[in-house]
């Protein structure tokens, strides 16, 4: 308790508040934070209490939204204090929202200036949009390619059907493929070497496409979903949370059918994160129960991206989804549980039909976008002035404060929001802050 920086109280107990008041006396940083049905009177305000009131039970996700965004980093614990009817239901919630949150602030802990410069290094060439393959390989099998512990004893069944369905492999899984993929999606280059000739290589979104480094590379771009002002030059797509989550949510845009996913075991095994790999499990992992019902551990990401797979599979009613993993956690039914040797399609020559397809596809550049980002971040700029001055600031509309100031600041609020000082000053001294570094990182 003592590590404890926030408590939230589910339901209204003026007992129990009474409780927690010297534990609140002991640092003015500490909150309690109530979650109860709306009363008829006011209670007592409190500096450090904060209360949201509910109606209904649509109102758990907003409320634990608004939680997991002013708690983000600290130590939080939820207690049931009266059982009042949804607490496993916000509970549940209040548990995806708040790891969204963290791996959010993550990503943009530099407010997203890496990933700034180097998204504009690996677009200084031509490119051609992923996006723009929506629907070309239409009911075509894709098999998706973890580098979970089970992918050791999957190898031999993915080579065999390297011309029967399109093969998608992240991260990790690369070396241990060969040349067995035709898409690759990758974090580090430098970690797995380079990939195979004959692949066609993809910038990973969201944080990968920001630690992506090396050479730039006519790759096929994805949009990077963290980023919003890539929109115009990238196209919009949910992809997730891990680089294996992205290809998956490729291989659905252009149309792929089943959907076969294999090393997505979103746990350690004995120690080992991806197959092959050994050495010490790394601190603040998360316990789970694995679909044997042992008790592992995984990783805040690992979490989500299951969560994320079976809401693409209800998102999809028309395609059919399946975990040829046979280990690690166990998803909903709608994703059926097979095993890949019970697996098989006509052959086809899906190299060919991949390569034919890309060919298609226009060249890009990104040199009058750029231009383009750094004049709108330049106006919002001239606009923030007067504002640092005293002046009221009313940015809304303003492409620079909509595609990148706003979307950062709704990761950050919650943090500033626990300083000293003025909420308005604290927002308009990060604007300033950012637009510096972004139009620095434009120059």
């Amino acid at each position: 308790m003592s590590e404890t920086v926030s408590v939230v109280h589910w339901g209204y107990s003026p007992e129990a508040i009474r409780a927690k008041k010297a534990w609140l006396q002991q640092d003015r940083k500490r909150r309690l934070i109530v979650v109860a049905p709306r009363l008829e009177f006011a209670p007592e305000p409190h500096s450090q209490l904060v209360y949201h009131w509910y109606d209904s039970p649509l109102a758990f996700e907003p409320i634990a939204q608004a939680v997991a965004e002013t708690t983000v980093l600290q130590p939080t614990e939820l207690i049931d204090v009266t059982q009042e009817p949804g607490f496993d239901l916000f509970s549940k919630a209040l548990g995806q929202l708040a790891r969204q949150a963290v791996l959010s602030l993550s990503d943009g802990a530099d407010w997203g200036v890496q990933a700034l410069r180097n998204a504009k290094h690996n677009l200084s060439v031509p490119f051609r949009r992923a996006l723009d393959l929506a629907g070309a390989f239409d009911n075509m099998p894709a098999l998706i390619v973890g580098a979970g512990p089970s992918l050791a004893h999957r190898l031999t069944s993915i080579e065999a059907r390297q011309d029967q369905c399109l093969i998608f492999a992240s991260g990790s899984a690369l070396p241990l493929l060969k040349d067995t993929y035709h898409v690759s999606g990758w974090v580090d280059p430098q970690a797995v070497g380079k990939p195979a000739a004959s692949s066609i290589a993809t910038i990973a979104p969201r944080a990968k496409l920001a630690r992506q480094k090396g050479d730039a590379l006519p790759y096929l771009v994805a949009p990077d979903a963290h980023f919003q002002y890539f929109e115009p030059l990238l196209g919009v797509l949910d992809t997730g949370w891990t680089v294996g989550t992205f290809l998956m949510a490729l291989a659905v845009h252009w149309g792929c059918n089943p959907i076969v996913f294999v090393g997505f075991d979103g746990c350690y095994e004995e120690g080992r994160k991806y197959a092959g790999s050994g050495g010490a499990m790394p601190a603040a992992l998360v316990p789970t129960v694995d679909r044997f019902g042992k008790t592992v551990m995984t990783q805040s990401d690992w979490l989500m991206a299951r969560d994320w797979i079976e809401a693409l599979a209800k998102k999809h009613p028309d395609r059919m989804f399946i975990d040829v993993s046979g280990r690690g956690l166990r998803y909903e039914p709608l994703i059926l549980d097979r095993s890949l040797t019970d697996l098989a399609w006509p052959g086809q020559d899906i190299r060919g039909a991949l390569q034919r397809a890309v060919s298609r596809l226009p060249q890009q550049s990104a040199h009058d976008f750029w231009a383009h980002l750094r004049r709108s971040l330049q106006t919002t700029q001239q606009q923030l002035l007067p504002a640092l001055q005293g002046e009221l600031l009313d940015l809304d509309g303003d492409a620079g404060y909509e595609v990148v100031l706003k979307p950062l600041w709704q990761l950050w609020k919650g943090v500033f929001a626990r300083e000293e000082g003025d909420l308005k000053i604290h927002e308009l001294v990060f604007y300033d802050a950012v637009l510096r570094e972004y139009l620095s990182a434009l120059t």
